[in-house]
């Protein structure tokens, strides 16, 4: 098997990957009903300027990662890269649907969090898939 990525496309799609959540998790789209899912209110936690900082930090490596799997599973045409992104996707939805059931998450947060993990899988394909 070889081994290879495209540093330039994963962290272009890290970047886009950050769009659906900032649609989803926006308080006139799905933002207040998460928040009340996870029992948080306006101006509870930390800065959220930190929390951007640190999501994109963890955007940019999915998107190197997710770069590193599409081109060393040898994706040579953009729908093959869209899907094998959506597979990795669905270790993302996965992980969530465990907290459902280890940590007692409720099914509301889950949709919300399924939701984005798939159309953020699916963005990070989309732009991985322009780089075939």
């Amino acid at each position: 098997m070889d081994f290879d990525i495209n540093i330039v496309a994963g962290l272009i799609a890290g970047v886009a990957a950050m769009i659906p959540g900032a649609v989803i998790y926006s308080p006139n789209v799905l933002g207040k009903q998460w928040m009340k899912a996870i029992s948080h209110k306006p101006g509870q936690g930390g800065s959220p300027s930190a929390a951007v900082t640190k999501m994109l930090v963890t955007s940019l490596v999915n998107g190197l990662v997710a770069s590193f799997v599409v081109w060393s599973a040898g994706a040579d045409t953009f729908g093959s890269a869209l899907v094998i992104a959506l597979a990795l996707g669905w270790f993302w939805v996965a992980s969530s649907l465990m907290l459902v059931f280890f940590e007692n998450r409720g099914w509301k947060w889950f949709e919300i969090s399924a939701l984005s993990h798939i159309l953020t899988a699916a963005v990070i394909g989309v732009v991985l898939g322009l780089f075939v």
